[in-house]
């Protein structure tokens, strides 16, 4: 608990120091650029975030190019007891076993409004391209008798976005801002849906295979990213 202690209060001490160097130099100017990099979460087996670039085609005019990664992944395994009958339980095993992948291009243009030397709000409309994949594989077995269950499924497709955002940036420190926004998407995407499962019993095999493509659209209000933004 003292070392958290600790180290709160040398990034409180680091943050004053640094807030304290900002200046008017942190507004940009016509030919800027800021590297940006974004998340909105992470873990020991997941990661979403993207790496941007910001170029300013005039003091309160940018244009913005980014890329967008998500990839996750999850095992589950576990056992199940019922008592079907007084004196022999019934003991299921089963596996699941699932990933997902989506990498995103897209632009925007983005307005930006001067409110204070540190802190500018910012509005842009812009559109984004997506590929996205998942695999989900399931393992069901009996263990008091011959039965085993199992089933792949694989999704493959697209997304097309077009949004409005609203934002706020916090230059703390010469050429390096923090900044947040909101985002208002409609989306049209277009998935194509693999299965195919087997089953293994007593004296007896089945298999199925199904294909389907799916259609939707979308609107969504999300605050969907925190970027730090740095120059170069």
């Amino acid at each position: 608990m003292k070392t958290y202690v600790v180290v709160l209060a040398l990034l409180m001490v680091l943050v004053s120091a640094i807030c304290a160097s900002a200046s008017d130099e942190n507004l940009p100017a016509r030919g800027a650029r800021r590297l940006m990099f974004g998340f909105s979460g992470w873990g020991l087996s997941n990661y979403k975030g993207g790496v941007g670039l910001r170029y300013y085609l005039r003091e309160n005019t940018a244009l913005r190019f980014g890329l967008d990664v998500n990839w996750s992944k999850d095992d589950d395994t576990g056992w199940d007891h019922d008592v079907y009958e007084e004196d022999e339980p019934e003991q299921s095993a089963y596996t699941t076993e699932r990933s997902t992948f989506s990498v995103g291009l897209g632009t925007v243009l983005e307005r930006h409004f001067r409110s204070s030397h540190r802190v500018r709000p910012y509005a842009g409309l812009g559109m984004f391209w997506w590929y996205d994949k998942s695999d989900r594989d399931e393992t069901f077995e009996r263990t008091d008798e011959d039965y085993t269950r199992t089933s792949v499924f694989e999704s493959r497709g697209y997304t097309i976005e077009g949004l409005l955002l609203a934002g706020l940036q916090w230059y703390f420190a010469p050429n390096m801002s923090l900044g947040g926004e909101y985002r208002v998407s409609l989306t049209y995407s277009r998935t194509e849906q693999d299965s195919k499962g087997t089953r293994t019993e007593t004296n007896d095999d089945y298999s199925s295979t199904d294909h389907d493509t799916r259609k939707d659209y979308r609107l969504t209000v999300d605050a969907s990213r925190l970027w730090l933004s740095i120059a170069f």
